[in-house]
């Protein structure tokens, strides 16, 4: 048996426990694609409301080592397709 499941109060905390799953059960390079998948996320032929919820999604994944807000606002603005809100976007 695992010395988890036989040492009584072994998860101290939630956030142990939650290191404890991630290093078992995540692939090393993880954040890596989670990352890699954030900045070459384009718009392409999905509604911007798709767009920002796939952003949105890959974010929330990377929660371990976000990115800073100037990075992903210039990721979003040259995610989205040419067109009246690219357009709005940039007049702003």
């Amino acid at each position: 048996m695992a010395r988890e499941t036989v040492t009584p109060g072994y998860f101290t905390s939630w956030s142990f426990m939650e290191q404890e799953l991630r290093s078992t059960f995540l692939l090393a390079n993880v954040a890596y694609r989670h990352r890699s998948n954030f900045l070459r996320c384009k718009q392409d032929k999905r509604s911007l409301q798709d767009y920002v919820m796939e952003l949105h999604n890959l974010e929330a994944a990377m929660a371990g080592a976000p990115l800073s807000e100037d990075v992903k606002v210039t990721v979003f603005m040259d995610g989205v397709r040419t067109g009246p809100v690219r357009t709005e976007l940039f007049r702003q």
